[in-house]
């Protein structure tokens, strides 16, 4: 039913609204659970501040239904949600008492929850596979030359550290 009503679309009011929602509603205990796929990129850092380094200037932002192009004046992009909110708006939520879990499929996710109990998880290679096993099977891989990607094949380094939490 709720489809196609305007306060049903994922305009930055109504994502906000939500988010705030939460903020007030949320119960010690509970578990929340938050599911963001769109767009993302970035925006210079409009607040530098020393507690909140941007090692690399820029914010990262998520794009809501109703976002606008660039905005030099006001040096934002408009209806963008910048990563600082989202922080705050998550905070808001744990000071309640809940666990929440974010997962974000946009470009420039990964350093939206930053400064937030953020924990990467991961199970290494290794961990359930020997790794001999994993060498000898990568040195009989088919990739036609050395250093092409391959379908499964290891990603470029970050460029930051994140723990690890198996």
């Amino acid at each position: 039913e709720s489809i196609g009503r305007p306060e049903s679309r994922p305009t930055r009011v109504n994502i906000e609204r939500e988010f705030r929602r939460l903020g007030r509603e949320a119960v010690a205990g509970e578990q929340v659970l938050i599911f963001l796929a769109g767009h993302g990129s970035q925006q210079p850092d409009s607040n530098p501040t020393p507690d909140d380094p941007e090692p690399d200037g820029l914010d990262e932002i998520f794009l809501p239904a109703d976002v606008k192009g660039w905005d030099g004046s006001a040096g934002q992009v408009p209806n963008a949600i910048v990563d600082d909110e989202f922080r705050a708006w998550l905070l808001a939520i744990e000071q309640r008492k809940a666990a929440v879990t974010v997962i974000m499929d946009a470009c420039h996710s990964g350093t939206m929850t930053r400064g937030v109990d953020e924990r990467a998880r991961e199970l290494p290679p290794g961990a359930l596979v020997p790794t001999e096993v994993l060498r000898k099977a990568q040195a009989t891989g088919h990739a036609t030359s050395v250093g092409e990607k391959t379908r499964g094949g290891r990603a470029p380094e970050a460029g930051f550290d994140a723990p690890s939490v198996v």
